[in-house]
């Protein structure tokens, strides 16, 4: 069994490999139309950010998958959290405010969504966090 030490060294020698492989098939709108592939190699590089606590890195990476499609829930889920975890509070507060609008209330997503929602507004506008 690998220690944590030994984890995070595989998950950073992942990382680099599949950062050259996004490099090669490209990030952008375009690609990601013309390749599945591009789609799910950005998504894994995200994962091993979001692993890696680079939230920055994995926020960023993930906005652009969500920009591409907007309405897939498990991207816009990633996003919201890694952004909220990057310190990016109002743009995870527009994540959290989309997934609301499509949850079932009183689902647990729902009251996760939620929860995130009062935690972002407390840091951008405590007032109505409050409410």
């Amino acid at each position: 069994m690998a220690s944590a030490g030994d984890r995070a060294d595989m998950l950073r020698e992942a990382r680099r490999r599949y950062e050259r492989l996004v490099t090669l098939l490209d990030e952008t709108p375009a690609a990601f139309a013309a390749n599945k592939n591009a789609i799910a190699a950005a998504s894994r590089l995200a994962q091993y950010d979001e692993e890696l606590k680079n939230w920055p890195q994995a926020a960023e990476r993930l906005s652009r998958l969500v920009a591409f499609q907007p309405s897939d829930r498990r991207f816009l889920r990633r996003t919201a959290l890694a952004t909220y975890r990057a310190g990016s509070y109002d743009q995870s507060l527009g994540h959290w405010r989309k997934l609301l609008a499509g949850l079932d209330a009183g689902s647990e997503e729902w009251f996760e969504a939620k929860s995130f929602q009062i935690k972002c507004l407390k840091q951008t506008d405590p007032a109505s966090a409050e409410k």
